[in-house]
């Protein structure tokens, strides 16, 4: 999401935030086991392999914790090959230094088992997994390089570890209520285990909740409910219920071991495990249990709701102190080794396995391009035979989305409402959240930009040398495109993140296979890429294939300009890039070589083409209240161009909304007056009324921007002649949908999904689907875009594009 987490996150192992909410490392960091981190004997600190070193596999990991770095005798209760020795799972959506060999992290703070209460909660995790797994085979199939095979997939671990923040959700109610409310959460985590299993896994370890009555948070903020402490100072009420969720997570564990044979199924009682850490506490060396390290407010708890912890603050414990909570809700780095320890020993699993027994590595498995011609029949069976597990019928429909044309349009236009990913951390305690310093991120990239020009550390000459190499290599390499958007611009970003396999007809017309754009082919972004001789932009949070030289597209379906009505909204969109900038930088600081250089940042277009999702919303609200909630989008626009100038962008792109009255879906389910042309006339003077303001928008930014290029381009205006004049582009029936149902004039019936009537490959019609262009209509579209004579000021994109540096004029 573009969030970027402050220090002292990440201080104890890594030395930096890293994402996790602790101080260090979580459970399943110690689970894959550690890269190996060498003592410097003369200074006596931790000196870890550079970001992106491979641990070599069977190896014995030496893990650092920060007693480590003051004894250097002291030994981990995991040095004695207790992990899987592998290096940490790269999470799913993650866009930059992926490495998904070994597996993937589809984990994300705040979610849920149960579907809908998160952005990202159980079942969209699983799409994710079969999105993931399908484009591995893909690849396969084709005689290219994939992070997993059909053998890695088979022989892999599957973990679980889920269900406490539904729990969280339903603490505050009657306890016999929240009994009741048990049965459904782990029916979610069931119907998961059956889905993968369906899908080829056969080895699953299930972790149970743990204490939750332990949590200084839930013992700082408690009320008369929960006045009823136990002998170690624990919510007796909370951990009841604790307890009684996983009694009923076992038995379901057992239950499944019987109709799965042939599987491993393993739960573990992390209830017993976390409990031991408070009521044993001694025996660990740690001497206050239930306080949190990161927090204010002193002992007993140390947990303040309302403030957030910094690394300067004086309530901040001590590196090197053994404290169990690190903000009180998720563990320190000292106290989930103790965790993972006890986990892997399988001292405290249903049946007693280690985990490490659970996991029999296979005889690794040749690389694709060394494999035999005559293997490629071999990967399309099993890649036949991974879709077959993954189809609707055969409980796929649990994993992977599979969305019909019609039924996409309807899921994307319900995405416009979807609560913000604010509601997936709505159980991230207020600590951890503060330090998520999202204020524009642009005042901490600037920083930390100028802090690496103007650094020289000892013994940096060869990487900033080679950094110098890899800029000048990157700059050379041409063209670089940064877009903002929505579904017009999406070019599978989407499908990507949420594991969506849109099923043909769609992509039929150029790619002849679905991409996740809502469209036969390509869209107007692609023509642009084209036109400018650099391949199509890859969505920002593809992970598998994506090659980001030469720029990123943040444009998600269903994104608004206006904060908190879509997950995905513009702002999400520049926090996105100005996190994305401040990884490639780094990794030129290191001496690596990232996707995009300082340059490349300097000279590249940034392009936006965003707002239809608003002006559609505002239609369904009162006329005379058009004006102050157009400003208001506007206004947010404004922030984010003036954001992305902060950060070094001086060349932008920028188009209008089209003439939404003129959509297909629209025209035929909404009421209200039709122009000369059978267009919704209040729609499109709502969409000619943002488009003022956005040009007036340019207009102002043009003067205020110094050495700035703005150029507004008026889509409507385009978009609106392909209908007015629609005889002079070859077009018969300006209003008709080619995926559709019903034939001339609209070819659209409100609820019915599919495309019985689909028109001819190469038809003249401009709407795909009632709301996105065709192939067709986007070339159209993006030709006369480009060629100026639409924009303010009339300048060409591709003159824009190859005006060359900025860094004379800036000066």
């Amino acid at each position: 999401m573009g969030i970027h987490i402050a220090a002292p996150e990440g201080r104890a192992y890594f030395h930096h935030p890293t994402g996790r909410l602790s101080d260090g490392r979580v459970i399943l960091d110690f689970i894959f086991g550690m890269e190996r981190a060498t003592l410097d004997r003369t200074t006596r600190t931790a000196r870890l392999p550079a970001p992106g070193t491979r641990h070599a596999r069977g190896g014995v990991a030496d893990t650092w914790q920060p007693s480590a770095l003051c004894d250097p005798t002291y030994r981990s209760p995991l040095d004695h090959g207790e992990s899987l020795n592998t290096h940490h799972l790269s999470p799913f959506m993650r866009p930059l230094g992926a490495d998904y060999n070994n597996g993937v992290n589809f984990a994300i703070a705040g979610s849920t088992a149960t579907p809908g209460e998160t952005t990202f909660s159980l079942d969209v995790q699983l799409d994710q997994f079969i999105f993931f797994k399908e484009r591995c085979l893909e690849s396969i199939e084709r005689g290219e390089d994939a992070p997993i095979d059909s053998k890695g997939f088979e022989n892999a671990l599957y973990t679980m570890d889920i269900g406490h923040n539904d729990l969280m959700g339903v603490l505050h109610l009657p306890y016999d209520e929240i009994l009741r409310k048990l049965p459904p959460i782990v029916a979610e985590i069931r119907k998961a285990i059956e889905t993968l299993h369906k899908n080829g896994a056969k080895k699953f370890w299930i972790h149970g909740t743990g204490a939750l009555g332990c949590l200084p948070q839930k013992l700082a903020t408690r009320g008369e409910i929960d006045r009823d402490l136990d002998e170690h100072g624990c919510i007796t009420r909370i951990n009841n219920v604790a307890k009684r969720f996983n009694k009923l997570l076992s038995e379901t564990c057992d239950d499944l071991r019987l109709q799965f044979a042939s599987s491993t199924i393993v739960f573990v009682d992390m209830f017993a495990i976390k409990y031991d850490l408070v009521a044993n506490h001694t025996k660990h060396g740690i001497e206050k249990p239930l306080m949190t390290c990161c927090g204010h407010g002193g002992p007993p708890y140390n947990y303040d709701p309302k403030k957030s912890c910094t690394a300067n603050d004086k309530d901040l414990c001590k590196l090197g102190e053994k404290f169990i909570s690190w903000d009180g809700v998720h563990f320190t780095d000292a106290a989930n080794e103790i965790v993972a320890s006890k986990v892997i020993s399988g001292e405290f699993s249903i049946p007693r396995i280690k985990l490490t027994a659970s996991v029999v590595r296979p005889k690794k498995a040749k690389n694709s391009r060394e494999a035999k011609p005559s293997s490629s029949s071999s990967s399309a069976k099993a890649r036949a035979r991974a879709m077959a597990m993954a189809s609707p019928t055969n409980g796929g429909g649990g994993g992977n989305k599979v969305i019909s044309l019609r039924l996409q349009y309807y899921c994307v236009l319900a995405a416009v409402v979807v609560a913000v990913m604010v509601l997936s951390l709505a159980f991230v305690s207020p600590s951890a959240m503060g330090a998520a310093v999202r204020q524009n991120l642009g005042s901490v990239v600037a920083a930390t930009a100028a802090a690496a020009e103007g650094a020289d550390p000892a013994g940096a000459g060869a990487a900033a040398t080679t950094a110098a190499e890899g800029e000048r290599e990157q700059a050379a390499a041409g063209v670089v495109l940064f877009n903002f958007g929505d579904s017009n611009s999406d070019t599978g970003g989407v499908a990507a993140a949420g594991g969506i396999r849109i099923m043909p007809p769609e992509g039929r017309t150029y790619f002849h296979h679905p991409t996740g754009r809502l469209s036969d082919g390509r869209v107007i972004i692609d023509f642009i890429c084209e036109s400018l001789n650099t391949r199509e932009l890859n969505p920002y949070l593809k992970s598998i294939g994506s090659d980001y030289s030469n720029g990123v597209n943040f444009a998600m379906a269903g994104s608004t300009v206006s904060h908190g009505v879509s997950p995905y909204s513009l702002n999400v969109q520049v926090d996105q890039f100005v996190y994305f900038k401040h990884r490639s930088l780094e990794l030129f600081e290191r001496g690596k070589k990232g996707p995009v250089s300082k340059e490349g940042f300097e000279n590249a277009l940034y392009m936006m083409d965003i707002g239809h999702n608003d002006v559609a919303g505002v239609m369904h609200t009162p006329s005379d209240n058009w004006d102050k909630k157009f400003s208001k989008i506007v206004s947010e626009i404004k922030d984010a161009i003036r954001i992305l100038y902060d950060n070094g962008a001086r060349k932008f792109w920028i188009h209008g909304t089209g003439a939404l009255g003129c959509l297909p879906a629209l025209v035929v389910q909404e009421k209200g007056e039709h122009d000369a042309h059978g267009c919704l006339a209040n729609y499109n003077k709502a969409a000619r009324q943002f488009n003022k303001k956005l040009s007036h928008l340019c207009d102002e930014m043009r003067l205020q921007l110094k050495n700035a290029t703005v150029v507004y381009t008026d889509m409507f205006a385009i978009k609106y002649d392909f209908v007015a004049n629609h005889t002079k582009y070859g077009i018969k029936w300006p209003l008709m949908v080619c995926c559709g149902n019903g034939g001339p004039p609209y070819n659209f019936k409100p609820g019915k999904f599919g495309c019985d009537d689909l028109c001819e490959p190469g038809s003249k019609v401009l709407s795909w689907d009632g709301v996105h262009f065709t192939d067709f209509g986007s070339g159209l579209a993006a030709k006369l875009a480009m060629s100026g004579e639409y924009s303010k000021p009339k300048v060409k994109l591709a003159s824009l594009v190859n005006a060359g540096s900025n860094k004379s004029s800036d000066s």
